[in-house]
């Protein structure tokens, strides 16, 4: 089923983008009560980088004056351990933004129930080796409960094409039956999907790890801090497993990544249209990386056990959060109750 997430006073307008590596120039923000997602709106027809970008962050009025860039870096096969290729660029191989060739880049508002959507994804790599990876959001006004998602991606002819009943909760004994996922009024959900593809999708002895490369980049303000772990530094956390992460802005807004540590995995099957099977849960690692305060950004890895994804036809999809809070710069106290944020394109991925 598709999740349906309620929206009420939905806007899309438009913001600037200033000194951004990116060709994008301009956003169409959506709004949801306190919370504002959108996309790239004058990208070129071709550059599906810029098209993968997805902005996030609280607001007040019709756009988000402070916000979060999220760019799709690449798809990375990862050798020996979970640590190690962070700091030696030998241990991973990344089929990075420059191979891009095509993909998915939608939003609209749907009235009933009233929910806003956003879709982006690229195919990157090539025939012989590659993927996709892509985001599926949605801004909500009204509780909702659903174990299952529908997701828009492009296929081996680069058909943009839906796939429903995709589980996103636990699979035990390959049937999609643990426990609802809820999202509350004012929350963003979003899915990161992705799948293998090429005729030839061989990885190493040696790799361990399948992973997707996000690029964060702050908008509208300067980082005053970013802590992971309920508060512990990047310093502290030396390269460790990451949980959460917390970025404190100079104007007092936080931003708030939740990563749960369990993602499903399967097939997908082209043959007679577009179909994906999941078949197990299994765990995920994050790595928070990289931060560079000159620039405002950092990098998020997250990794996939090699073992369910070391051929093409693989599909995986895993399913963070984000939440946001505005707080007065003298006193500190929340002005707007915490809202679940947009897009990370982070993160959607899809592998083929």
């Amino acid at each position: 089923m598709l999740v349906l997430i309620a929206l009420s006073q939905f806007l899309s307008v438009q913001a600037a983008i200033e000194d951004s590596h990116l060709t994008c120039s301009n956003i169409d923000w959506l709004r949801g009560g306190d919370f504002c997602g959108g996309i790239c709106s004058d990208c070129g027809a071709t550059d599906w980088y810029c098209k993968s970008a997805t902005a996030v962050g609280p607001c007040e009025g019709d756009e988000a004056e402070v916000f979060v860039v999220t760019t799709m870096e690449g798809l990375m096969s990862i050798d020996d351990d979970d640590t190690a290729y962070i700091t030696d660029s030998s241990k991973y191989a990344l089929i990075d933004s420059s191979t891009i060739s095509n993909g998915v880049h939608n939003a609209g508002v749907n009235t009933n129930p009233a929910y806003g959507y956003s879709q982006t994804g690229v195919k990157l790599g090539t025939s012989v080796m590659g993927g996709y990876l892509g985001v599926a959001g949605y801004i909500a006004q009204e509780d909702i409960a659903t174990k299952t998602n529908t997701i828009r991606l492009l296929d081996t002819s680069d058909n943009a094409v839906e796939v429903g009943d995709v589980c996103i909760t636990q699979i035990n004994s390959n049937t999609c039956d643990g426990d609802d996922r809820t999202f509350s009024s004012g929350e963003y959900k979003f899915s990161a999907f992705g799948y293998t593809s090429g005729t030839n999708f061989v990885t190493g002895a040696s790799v361990a790890y399948i992973g997707i490369r996000l690029k964060l980049e702050l908008h509208g303000a300067t980082t005053t801090g970013i802590s992971v772990n309920n508060g512990q530094s990047l310093e502290d956390n030396n390269l460790g497993d990451v949980t959460d992460i917390l970025i404190t802005m100079s104007n007092f807004d936080t931003l708030n990544f939740s990563f749960p540590t369990k993602f499903n995995i399967g097939t997908i099957d082209f043959a007679a249209g577009t179909s994906v099977t999941t078949t197990e849960t299994q765990d995920a690692k994050i790595k928070v990386h990289t931060a560079d305060a000159d620039s405002n950004t950092f990098l998020v890895d997250i990794l996939f056990p090699i073992g369910g994804l070391n051929a093409a036809g693989k599909f995986f999809i895993y399913d963070p959060t984000v939440t946001s809070t505005i707080r007065t710069a003298t006193s500190g106290t929340s002005l707007l109750s915490p809202a679940l944020a947009l897009l990370m394109p982070i993160l959607a991925m899809v592998f083929m």
